[in-house]
This record gives C-alpha cells, sequence and structure tokens, in this order.
C-alpha cells in the first residue's frame, strides 16, 4: 500500500512544484488523508527528498542551457552559462541562509494544513493582483540572460516566502521576478534553475539531520522513496514543457483562483474540525491561530451579529488570546493585530474601489457599520439582533 501512496506522492509532486501552487502545501494536505506508514522522521525526509525527482526533470529538460562545458557551444556560449549559474547560487544564499537558522523551528510550528490555507489565500490575491498591475506593462526583462545580478538577489529574496509552507517555491519567485519587471517565460525558468540548488540543499539539510539523529532507515522505506522520485521526475518532465506553452498564451490569475478555492476549502475544513471539538476542547495555538483571531475579531466589528468572543471561546481560543494579552505576550499580540490589520486594510480597499460608483450605498454600508459597531460595546441580551435591525434601517434611509 505505501508504494500506491507513493506513486501518488509523486504525482502531486511532479505536478505542483513547477505551478505556483506549492507542493509542500499539497503534500502536507495529502498527508492529513493518505497517511505514508512510516517513521514521522523519515516521513520529513520524504516530503524533502521527494522533489529531488521533479529537479532532475528541470537538468534533463534545460541541460544545454544549463551545462557550462558542453563542446557543442562556442566560449561565449558557455561563459554565459557560468553566468547564469552565478545568478543562480546569488539568488539561493538568502533562502539558504534563513532556512539554516528556522529549520527546526519551522518544522514544530509551520507544518500544518492551517498554515498552507492561510498562505494559499494570501498568494492566490498576489497572482491575481501582479498579473492585473501588470496587465498593460511591457516587461524590462525578457529572457533570463537579461537578469543582472541584483534582480537575481532580490528574487533570491523572495524565495525567502516560500520557507512558510503553502507559500509555493516557484510562486514566490514567480511573483517576485514579475514585481521588478520580469516577464512570465523569464520569471519561470530562472525559478527552475532556481530549484535545482536550492531543492538539493534542502535535502541534503535534511539528510544530514536524520543521520545525526540515529535513526535508522529501512529498505522498504528507501524503495518508497525512489518510487516517489523516480514518478515525480516523469510527471515533472510533462508539466514543465507544459507549462511554458501555457503561461506565453496566458496569465498566472488562474492559478490565483485555484490557490483561493483551494485554501478557502481548507479553511473550512479547519473551522469545522475545531467545532466538532466543542466549547471544552483546547485548541492548539500558534502564531497562526492568534493571526485567526485577530481576523474574526476584526470582521466582528464589522459585521452585525457577530460576536467574536462566542466564536473563539467555541473554538477554544479565546482564553489563551485574552491570557496573552493580560500577560503583554508579544506573540499573542502581534499575531492578533496583523490579523485586526489584514481585516481592516482589506476592508479599506473594498471601499476605496466601490466609493466612487456606489457612492451611497457604501455610505450606507459604513453608516450601518458604524452603529453596529458601537452597539457591540453595550452588554445586552439584544445586542446581535439590535445590530442587524438597525444596519438594515440605514439602507432604508
Amino acid at each position: 500500500m505505501n508504494f500506491l501512496k507513493a506513486i501518488l506522492y509523486g504525482i502531486i509532486e511532479g505536478i505542483t512544484e513547477w505551478l505556483p501552487i506549492s507542493s509542500t502545501g499539497h503534500l502536507i494536505v495529502l498527508d492529513e488523508v493518505f497517511d505514508l506508514k512510516v517513521s514521522s522522521e523519515f516521513k520529513e525526509l520524504f516530503l524533502v527528498v521527494i522533489q529531488l525527482g521533479a529537479v532532475a526533470a528541470v537538468a534533463l529538460l534545460y541541460w544545454d542551457k544549463l551545462y557550462p562545458f558542453s563542446k557543442k557551444k562556442t566560449k561565449e556560449q558557455n561563459m554565459r552559462t557560468w553566468s547564469l549559474w552565478i545568478k543562480v547560487i546569488v539568488a539561493m544564499l538568502p533562502s539558504a541562509l534563513i532556512g539554516l537558522l528556522l529549520d527546526d523551528w519551522m518544522d514544530a510550528h509551520l507544518y500544518n494544513y492551517i498554515t498552507v490555507a492561510l498562505t494559499l489565500l494570501i498568494y492566490g490575491f498576489a497572482f491575481i493582483y501582479v498579473e492585473y498591475r501588470n496587465r498593460n506593462l511591457v516587461p524590462k526583462i525578457r529572457s533570463v540572460g537579461a537578469i543582472d545580478l541584483r534582480t537575481a538577489l532580490l528574487i533570491g529574496c523572495f524565495q525567502c516566502l516560500s520557507l512558510v509552507p503553502g507559500t509555493s517555491r516557484s510562486g514566490s519567485t514567480i511573483l517576485g521576478a514579475m514585481l521588478l519587471g520580469t516577464g512570465r517565460a523569464a520569471a519561470a525558468e530562472f525559478s527552475f534553475f532556481l530549484a535545482i540548488p536550492t531543492i538539493l540543499g534542502a535535502s541534503f539539510l535534511k539528510t544530514v539531520k536524520l543521520l545525526i539523529s540515529g535513526v535508522s532507515v529501512s529498505i522498504g522505506e528507501v524503495a518508497v522513496l525512489l518510487v516517489g522520485c523516480a514518478v515525480a521526475f516523469v510527471v515533472s518532465f510533462i508539466v514543465i514543457k507544459k507549462l511554458m506553452e501555457f503561461i506565453r498564451r496566458s496569465s498566472f490569475s488562474v492559478f490565483g483562483v485555484y490557490r483561493i478555492a483551494l485554501g478557502t476549502v481548507l479553511l473550512l475544513y479547519f473551522l469545522f474540525s475545531l467545532l466538532e471539538r466543542g466549547m471544552t476542547a483546547q485548541a492548539e495555538t500558534n502564531a497562526l491561530s492568534f493571526v485567526f483571531c485577530g481576523l474574526v475579531w476584526g470582521l466582528s466589528l464589522i459585521i452585525p451579529g457577530l460576536s467574536s468572543s462566542s466564536v473563539l471561546l467555541y473554538m477554544g481560543l479565546y482564553e489563551p488570546m485574552t491570557a496573552g494579552i493580560a500577560a503583554i505576550d508579544f506573540g499573542v499580540i502581534l499575531p492578533l493585530l496583523l490579523g485586526l490589520a489584514i481585516t481592516v486594510i482589506s476592508l479599506a480597499r473594498v471601499v476605496n474601489s466601490l466609493y466612487e460608483k456606489h457612492y451611497a450605498l457604501v455610505s450606507r454600508l459604513i453608516l450601518g457599520f458604524v452603529i453596529a459597531s458601537t452597539l457591540k460595546i453595550v452588554p445586552s441580551s439584544f445586542e446581535s439582533v439590535g445590530a442587524l435591525v438597525l444596519s438594515l434601517l440605514c439602507f432604508a434611509v
């Protein structure tokens, strides 16, 4: 059964590694549904090293462009290949440094489907925004060779974002490259090349940690890993070709929509799993839990009838949140403020975009929100009903 699961993991890895939708995020979600029957230490290694099969596909497809000792190329062409590798190594350095420093902390705190859901949503909107922003712009950089060292380093800084599961390594680098004026095809190619040293380094780090920990790996587990890598290689080979054809005639917006849809489904799954525990459940808390508290808090200020304390009590997050605030714990307060800021900024952007076209409607909405928010500070059993009725009356004014 593990071999069949390894084939499925390989297919998902081969598809999602190169599309800007997060391979690690999909593998984490897949692990929730189809759990590999292996040790936890090996599973952690498997979810990273399986990417080597995908990287091998890039090396094969772009061998002529990446091999600096080719006798088929002129001396000048080989020098350009060396120049490309220097840019790739420079771009890899920021994520390598931060990955070495924070790898264990991220494994402990961020490898869960809550993180994946939020990052899928955030970068889904980011892709749609960047494509909309660039729709009438002519890219300044149209080929990988035209990327200079400074741009390569900045793209590498964007790759640091992908250390958070669900972000997508290819997604963060492509977004960064496009924001810096690189065309879609050049951004995607540079992302492919940057994957080679990045994934090799991550796989080496995980392997060394496993060996140092003294955990033994069985022959069966090695066989499962090899099957996953082989399948990822074959699928990646096909996907990379198709992706390059796709982005030459289409935008990345479709991937943004997919990320938003999947992120929403995962977030609902998270919420329903918490609701199943009931009010007596003690929810596992981390920074993202308190970001969620901030989102709920912000929404409760503007949505009539929504009580943040009731929602958070039911999810087991209210007591940890209030205790952290009382103790002036910045590990609670800062994520809480971040969630609140996201809500406020998002609402401000929506109001700003609608205000000119729908002045009267937006004015009434704002008045309704003010009345509803004011009523929320008055403790009353009729708070929800009163806020809802009064804010709706604003539309009749």
